[in-house]
């Protein structure tokens, strides 16, 4: 089996790692764990979906519970903020956008589900979504916020923490209601929302 391209050499333990090639297990790991979950996968399958041999990954992970923190742990440096126009309103409709791409993603509402299904098991993963997606969500909507309210845009008494809530929750119930979410909804949701904080 090919490591990603069919010019690769064998791999050895003496031979620097190839960043693409764990790159490349990870995503895969990332992507059959929101699709099945964790006791439905397997190194086998995590190495046919990369595209490498399974030695290759079992010298990187000792064992797929290892494999899949780490894919967890790396979804961190996967979040960057939408650049903002220093305009609230145009501004919470991008992080709505951006909120709703990353969430219909691999990294979105299939890996929430899958993590919160292993709660009760393995509630570090949990934790680990929560760090590597959910935290830095809430604070690039949050710095945004307070950018806002410095600038005067936002009354002095709203609460940051829970306004952030609210946004991310508004996309969160669209969705549970039906997930053809229609192209406006953004806009909507935040001329409602935009009286209440200025």
């Amino acid at each position: 089996m090919s490591e990603i391209t069919s010019s690769a050499t064998p791999p050895n333990r003496g031979r620097r790692r190839d960043p693409r090639i764990d790159r490349a297990i990870l995503d895969a790991a990332r992507r059959l764990f929101a699709a099945g979950g964790f006791n439905r996968i397997s190194i086998e399958e995590i190495a046919d979906e990369a595209r490498v041999t399974r030695p290759t990954v079992y010298r990187r992970f000792d064992n797929k519970y290892e494999l899949v923190k780490e894919a967890l742990r790396s979804l961190r440096s996967d979040t960057t903020p939408p650049k903002t126009r220093g305009d609230l309103r145009t501004d919470l409709i991008l992080h709505l956008e951006d909120l709703r791409e990353a969430a219909t993603g691999h990294k979105g509402m299939a890996m929430t589900g899958a993590v919160l299904v292993e709660e009760q098991h393995r509630p570090e993963l949990l934790e680990l979504f929560r760090e590597g997606v959910v935290r830095p969500r809430r604070q690039m909507i949050r710095d945004m916020l307070e950018q806002a309210k410095n600038r005067g845009d936002i009354r002095d008494d709203v609460d940051l923490d829970t306004l952030v809530d609210l946004i991310i929750g508004v996309f969160h119930a669209t969705y549970l209601k039906s997930s053809q979410i229609s192209p406006d909804w953004a806009e909507r949701a935040v001329d409602l929302l935009l009286p209440a904080i200025r």
